[in-house]
């Protein structure tokens, strides 16, 4: 599997599609690209499957926005979520199954998996809140500027797959 990441996240190219430019602008991305280059050059028959922002619950409760917005919670820190961010997220348990039943059809080459939907990351994190069962929104800050931010942001890694409509949650 492969990210979203690899690609810039500049409104202007969205949404992405498997044959898109990958331009990434984090560390993280970068790798990803540097990772499909080199399964491409080794393997003929291969096929890459990128996917959205990941959802649901890591092992040690440390992974993924789900996790993260928990800890800010529990912890009484603000959680900030930017609105400008935008995302085509897959929740790990569609990944797993829709994944394996791409991964044993004849589709090669590259393919991404995701959801139809796109969403900010400020109304993600309302939509985590609700199926968490918290209605408490005071530690939550909508965000949009990211100029002071150490890190760099992706603003839209929204992808699409027009031949994979059939596996599409």
């Amino acid at each position: 599997c492969s990210t979203d990441h690899v690609f810039s996240g500049d409104p202007k190219d969205a949404p992405f599609l498997p044959d898109s430019t990958r331009a990434p602008i984090t560390a993280y991305g970068k790798m990803m690209v540097e990772a499909e280059d080199i399964v491409s050059s080794l393997l003929e028959d291969v096929l890459i499957i990128r996917n959205g922002l990941l959802l649901g619950r890591g092992p040690l409760g440390t992974t993924g926005p789900i996790d993260w917005l928990q800890t800010r919670l529990r912890e009484g820190k603000p959680a900030t979520l930017f609105h400008n961010e935008t995302r085509t997220p897959l929740g790990v348990r569609c990944l797993g199954r829709l994944g394996t039943q791409l991964a044993l059809s004849p589709r090669r080459g590259v393919a991404h998996l995701c959801m139809k939907t796109r969403i900010n990351r400020y109304d993600l994190g309302l939509k985590i809140l609700h199926a968490l069962g918290r209605n408490d929104l005071v530690h939550l800050v909508k965000k949009a500027d990211r100029r002071h931010d150490s890190i760099c942001r992706v603003q839209e890694l929204v992808m699409e797959d027009p031949d994979l409509e059939a596996f599409r949650p």
